[in-house]
């Protein structure tokens, strides 16, 4: 919620700034099922963190690159090459095995990542939709200001409203995440803009994926494995061959 709280100011200074229109009529229906399966989805992983373990459920999220490039083709008709689609498949493949999926069973809160990974999924795919209407800056600012009111009526139906007061010695964390969420999801709405939604989140999958292995490693000494060291390359070179201009 205090993110939301950090990062709605700026960006409506940089909507000032660089941006001269508001969103057009066409805008709140899309953007409200942004708004509304994005919630869901952070609701779902709340819970599947409270039943089950996170690290046996990550193999999962691999799938939202393919939620994203079949709704995203049936909603809005992109297309994707023969080679953009291998590069996908081969992305999607990695990630499942990176996070523990050759191992992978039905484990407990399965069920509700499944309704997160359908539900990222399904948001980069309205957050392109709206664009059509929005611009990038526009858009960020009024899903942040609605996933606040959402949390906001979450915690005051629950009487855990006045728990959720910042400290002092955390508000510098928060500033500091709010500058990254700010600058990650200005890249990915600039990108949605052009490219496919799978495309999209197939990048910020694998991107994501590279930099917990290179955060854990230098900040927790993390080992890694043989075979992990295998797909990362291999993951880097379907990533550059996705975004390759050829």
């Amino acid at each position: 919620m205090w993110l939301s709280v950090a990062s709605i100011p700026i960006y409506a200074v940089l909507c000032i700034y660089f941006e001269s229109n508001w969103p057009t009529m066409g805008y709140w229906r899309p953007a409200a099922g942004s708004l509304l399966v994005s919630s869901i989805a952070t609701i779902s992983f709340i819970y599947a963190l409270k039943v089950g373990q996170i690290a046996l459920l990550m193999p999962i999220l691999a799938l939202t690159p393919v939620v994203s490039a079949i709704f995203s083709y049936w909603w809005l008709g992109d297309t994707l090459s023969t080679k953009e689609l291998l590069a996908i498949i081969s992305i999607v493949t990695i990630l499942f095995l990176l996070n523990g999926g050759a191992n992978f069973h039905w484990y407990a809160g399965a069920s509700y990542m499944m309704v997160v990974a359908l539900g990222w999924g399904l948001g980069t795919v309205f957050d392109r939709w709206a664009l059509g209407f929005a611009q990038p800056f526009s858009h960020a600012m009024f899903q942040s200001t609605g996933n606040l009111l959402l949390f906001i009526l979450l915690l005051a139906s629950r009487g855990e409203l006045r728990h959720s007061a910042v400290t002092g010695t955390t508000l510098k964390n928060i500033v500091l995440a709010a500058s990254v969420f700010i600058i990650a999801v200005s890249t990915q709405l600039y990108a949605l803009q052009d490219l496919c939604a799978g495309i999209v989140e197939s990048i910020k999958r694998g991107v994501g994926t590279l930099a917990a292995l290179i955060w854990g490693i230098y900040f927790f000494q993390e080992p890694v494995k043989r075979h992990q060291t295998g797909l990362v390359f291999i993951l880097v070179s379907a990533i550059a061959w996705l975004v390759w201009p050829v």
